[in-house]
């Protein structure tokens, strides 16, 4: 007899009973059903999204733990390359018997101001691809074609095992890459990722993707389309969440035009669907994963979202107990990537990737670090500096490829922050002149003014320890259904005492605030 899982049998209608000989009421009748089914599987492995907040917290801080005692006590072996590149790794598994291979980079530091010091290393690489030209008689139309040959067959780049966990580090064992080829899989079951590669073919046929025509980025598209027979109404990308339009880096944040499209359109409900259920199940499993990777930086961008302005930010896809990471939010569908930086993304953040379909290939290149990423498939987890780090997919075949991105746009990053600090700065004043300890303001004096500028920050998240209890959910935004006032509170903190080996991404040093944007005439 074929086995249920979990999630079947949470979603298996049960019989109704009247009540049987010994009086059971058709409640218990239904508990004794659901009992005698479970005792005929079973029991799965625990999975990252049926856990509580602090339960999550908890397997993080342990993941966390065992990688810091890994690079701590492990042998390096040093890799020997002959562009000379320093690279140090190691092999080691996590006590779920996940393999794990790291390695670490000496020729990168997050914190320098230029991270990348190893560019005569890539030059040295450019010269070793323009002599196998030469020797191979190549000819390729443009630069997308002759990346392709040098990911595939040049021979040039170290291809990383599919089968295994892959983390990359800087000289001081800060993350710049994370990839797990199973992570949907392991985390939900072959049955949820079969089920979001159903929703998302069933989505896409009914709602076209956007087609950004002024996107050079990815110019070998029609290509692609032509090897694959892609009409064009079928290859696209749908930009949700907020930004500052484009020329205009300081200002009114605002939807992008994507978004704001879905929510007069008449497919209104049914994107919302898409985005809560297929979206954001992957949303909470990437989450997690920054959550033991480095979780200072993703408090950062929990708060940058929980400050962001009401009426923009992107509808919540984590239940309530889960806070919000992401700000901005592409979906990528059936296209070829070209190279390219994400140069609008946070500085040095993390930005985090899963892709699901029916495929053979797009592996993803990374081309600073000497890399192809083959175990970047159906149903795969990425997260990577993708601020720093050209990056583009190997040329693929199939029916259909998702790929997702969840990121928050370093503009946002800049303007929300400078306004907490502002906000913290006059609550702090405002104290202190409580307290007696700084004169009292009167009426249009330069210090009420603060007081009153420090009130046009909206959605102000509560400052706190990266290991304390999870925020509260804010009241859901005017455009989507309206949350039910709780007075439930949030889980306890976890203790989490176990040193954090990674440091803390150097972000560029906000400006001191000239003049908040005021947020409450656009949320009117």
């Amino acid at each position: 007899m074929m086995r249920q899982s979990s999630a079947e049998l949470s979603d298996t209608p049960l019989p109704q009973f009247e009540g049987g000989r010994h009086g059971k009421s058709a409640r218990g009748s239904e508990n004794d059903v659901k009992k005698r089914q479970f005792q005929r599987t079973t029991k799965p492995k625990p999975r990252p999204y049926g856990l509580e907040i602090d339960e999550l917290e908890a397997l993080g801080t342990q993941m966390t733990a065992e990688f810091s005692e890994a690079v701590i006590m492990g042998q390096f072996k040093p890799i020997v390359h002959e562009d000379g590149e320093e690279v140090h790794e190691i092999h080691f598994a996590f006590s779920s018997g996940r393999k794990v291979l790291y390695q670490r980079y000496l020729n990168v530091d997050l914190r320098a101001p230029k991270a990348l010091q190893g560019s005569k290393l890539w030059s040295r690489r450019d010269a070793a691809m323009a002599e196998l030209q030469k020797e191979r008689g190549l000819v390729f139309k443009d630069d997308n074609e002759r990346n392709q040959y040098l990911a595939v067959s040049s021979g040039l780049l170290r291809s990383i095992p599919d089968d295994i966990i892959f983390i990359a580090g800087d000289r001081d064992d800060n993350i710049l890459v994370y990839l797990d080829p199973i992570a949907v899989p392991v985390a939900f079951g072959n049955e949820v990722k079969a089920r979001m590669e159903r929703e998302s073919i069933r989505f896409f046929s009914l709602k076209k993707p956007e087609l950004n025509k002024r996107d050079v980025r990815h110019a070998s598209q029609q290509r692609h389309r032509e090897r694959n027979g892609f009409s064009q109404d079928q290859c696209g990308v749908d930009h949700l969440g907020i930004e500052h339009p484009t020329g205009h880096p300081t200002g009114t944040i605002v939807r992008t035009s994507e978004f704001t499209k879905l929510l007069s359109d008449t497919k209104r409900q049914m994107y919302l669907y898409y985005l809560e259920d297929t979206v954001g199940t992957m949303s909470r499993l990437l989450d997690f994963q920054f959550g033991f990777l480095d979780p200072q930086l993703r408090q950062e961008y929990r708060d940058v979202y929980e400050a962001s302005p009401k009426f923009a930010k992107l509808p919540p896809t984590n239940p309530d107990w889960c806070p919000e990471s992401y700000t901005y939010r592409a979906i990528v569908v059936n296209m070829q990537t070209d190279y390219h930086v994400d140069k609008t993304d946070w500085d040095r953040g993390l930005v985090a990737l899963c892709q699901i379909g029916k495929f053979e290939g797009a592996a993803m290149v990374l081309r600073d670090l000497g890399i192809v990423l083959d175990g970047y498939k159906s149903g795969a987890t990425l997260q990577f500096r993708g601020n720093i780090f050209g990056h583009y997919t190997t040329e693929w075949t199939g029916k259909c490829r998702f790929a997702f991105d969840h990121t928050t746009k370093n503009t946002v990053r800049k303007e929300v922050q400078e306004n907490i600090a502002a906000d913290d700065a006059a609550q702090g004043d405002s104290e202190a002149a409580d307290d007696g300890l700084l004169p009292a303001t009167t009426e249009g004096s330069d210090r009420e003014s603060d007081v009153n500028h420090a009130q046009l920050v909206v959605n102000k998240p509560k400052r706190r320890q990266a290991d304390s209890a999870p925020l509260k959910r804010k009241e859901a935004p005017s455009d989507f259904a309206p949350a039910e006032d709780t007075d439930t509170e949030p889980p306890p903190p976890t203790a989490t005492g176990t040193k954090r080996l990674r440091l803390n991404p150097v972000n560029v040093s906000p400006k001191e605030a000239s003049a908040a944007e005021d947020y409450s005439e656009a949320t009117d």
